[in-house]
C-alpha cells in the first residue's frame, strides 16, 4: 500500500482539494471542488499520476468541441447539443423532409456517413422507380419481394445494368401503379399466392410488367423450364433429355448431377458412377433393398460396397430405421433410463441392461433438457 500523502487545501490544476472522504485498501477518497463549481470526490491515484485536473463536466466541455447549432451538413440542419447515456456529444437536427434525428459529431461533416434521415437513400435508390417524389414508407425495404422489384425496374429502365439488353432494349416496362409503389405490387403478389421462393414471371409475347400479363411460379420450376427449353440437351444411351429431366430419371439431385459432370471427364461415368452421399437413400426403392441385405447379412462393410455408397451413411439409415440392435433407441424411453441412474447405475450398467452402447445412452442423457450433466458426471468417469 502506498505512502498515505495529504492533499487538504491543495490546488491541482482546477481542482481544489477540500478535505478527506475515506480511507480503503486501495489509497483515499478526497472530496474536491472544481473551479466550475462543481462539487465531486476523487481517488488520490488520480492526482498522483496526473489524470485529475478538472470535473468531468469541464471535460466533456472542453471535447466536445466547436457549437455546430445552425450549420447544414447534406440535409441536415443541427438544431442544438445534448448528451447520450454514455456521456458522448450528439447533435439534434432536422432534416429539409421534416423528420428529426440525433448524430453523432463524427457523422457529420464532409466525411461524416450521415447526410439525410435515410430519404436521400431511398429517393437515390429508388430513382429508376419513381423520379419525382420520395417513395412512400412501406417496411418493405429489407425484404427480398423489394429488391426482386428493385432489380426488375433497373433491368427495364436503367441502361447501365447488366441485363437491360433483354429487357428495356427490347421495349419491356413496368406499369405505372408498380413502378411508382412497391406497396401495391407486394399486395397483389400476396393475394395471388406469392412466397419467398416464388418469382413473377411475364407470359409470353407480353410487354408490359402489369397484374394481367404476369403469372407466379416456384423457382425451381422456373428453372425447369428454362433448362427444358434452352438448355443443353444431354445423349445417353440414345436417350436425350435435359439435365433437368436426368435429374428426375436418375433420382439424383440437380445440383449433384451439374457437379459429377462438371467432375467427371465422360457422361457415362457421371450418370454411371455409384452414389457416395446420402443422397442415394432418396431413392426409396433402393433404400428399401439395402435396408432388406442388411437385415440378411448383417455386415455393413459388404452392404455398402455392394450398393456403392459409404459405410457412415448405410450406418445412419439403418439406426433410424431401428434395425440395429445395439442402437435401438426407438424401444428405450428417457423415463427409464432416468430411472436407472437414479438408483445409482452407471451409463455402462445402463448400456447392457437395454442391450445397447454405452454412447446411445450419454446421447439420450444429452439431449435430455434440464438434466445437468453433473448428475451422471460420475457415472460416466466410471464408465
Amino acid at each position: 500500500m502506498p505512502a498515505f500523502i495529504d492533499y487538504s487545501n491543495k490546488k491541482i490544476g482546477r481542482v481544489k482539494v477540500l478535505s478527506l472522504k475515506e480511507k480503503k485498501l486501495g489509497g483515499t477518497i478526497w472530496y474536491c471542488k472544481c473551479d466550475c463549481g462543481k462539487d465531486f470526490s476523487c481517488w488520490n491515484a488520480n492526482f498522483r499520476r496526473g489524470n485529475k485536473f478538472e470535473c468531468k463536466e469541464c471535460i466533456w466541455e472542453r471535447k466536445r468541441g466547436p457549437d455546430l447549432t445552425g450549420k447544414i451538413y447534406g440535409r441536415w440542419t443541427v438544431l442544438g447539443r445534448t448528451l447520450d447515456i454514455h456521456n458522448k456529444t450528439v447533435w439534434h437536427c432536422k432534416c429539409e423532409c421534416g423528420n428529426e434525428g440525433y448524430v453523432s459529431r463524427s457523422n457529420l461533416g464532409k466525411k461524416g456517413r450521415s447526410l439525410s434521415c435515410g430519404c436521400w437513400g431511398r429517393k437515390m435508390k429508388s430513382k429508376w422507380a419513381n423520379p419525382s417524389l420520395y417513395p412512400k414508407a412501406s417496411g418493405l425495404s429489407t425484404t427480398r419481394f423489394y429488391h426482386m422489384r428493385t432489380q426488375l425496374i433497373h433491368k427495364c429502365y436503367n441502361v447501365k445494368w447488366p441485363t437491360y439488353n433483354l429487357y428495356g432494349a427490347k421495349g419491356i416496362i413496368v406499369c405505372e401503379l408498380w413502378r411508382n409503389s412497391a406497396k401495391d405490387m407486394y399486395d397483389w403478389a400476396i393475394e395471388n399466392g406469392w412466397k419467398e421462393k416464388t418469382c413473377i414471371v411475364l407470359k409470353e409475347g407480353a410487354k408490359v410488367f402489369s397484374p394481367d400479363n404476369v403469372y407466379l411460379i416456384d423457382y425451381e420450376e422456373l428453372r425447369g423450364e428454362i433448362s427444358k427449353n434452352h438448355g443443353e440437351k444431354i445423349t445417353y444411351k440414345g436417350e436425350t433429355f435435359s439435365i433437368v429431366e436426368w435429374s428426375q430419371k436418375l433420382g439424383m439431385n440437380l445440383t449433384s448431377l451439374r457437379n459429377r459432370l462438371i467432375a467427371y471427364p465422360s457422361i457415362e461415368e457421371a450418370f454411371e458412377a455409384p452414389y457416395r452421399k446420402m443422397t442415394f437413400f432418396n431413392n426409396p426403392e433402393l433404400k428399401e433393398k439395402a435396408l432388406k441385405m442388411f437385415m440378411e447379412v448383417r455386415n455393413y462393410k459388404n452392404v455398402a460396397k455392394h450398393f456403392g455408397v459409404t459405410g457412415a451413411a448405410l450406418q445412419y439409415h439403418v439406426r433410424q430405421a431401428g434395425l440395429d440392435p445395439k442402437w435401438n433407441r426407438l424401444n428405450i424411453k428417457d423415463e427409464e433410463i432416468l430411472k436407472y441412474l437414479e438408483n445409482g447405475k452407471t451409463i455402462t450398467e445402463i448400456a447392457k441392461i437395454f442391450n445397447t452402447s454405452w454412447t446411445c445412452i450419454k446421447h439420450r442423457l444429452n439431449r435430455m433438457k434440464g438434466i445437468p450433466k453433473k448428475r451422471y458426471k460420475s457415472s460416466l468417469s466410471s464408465s
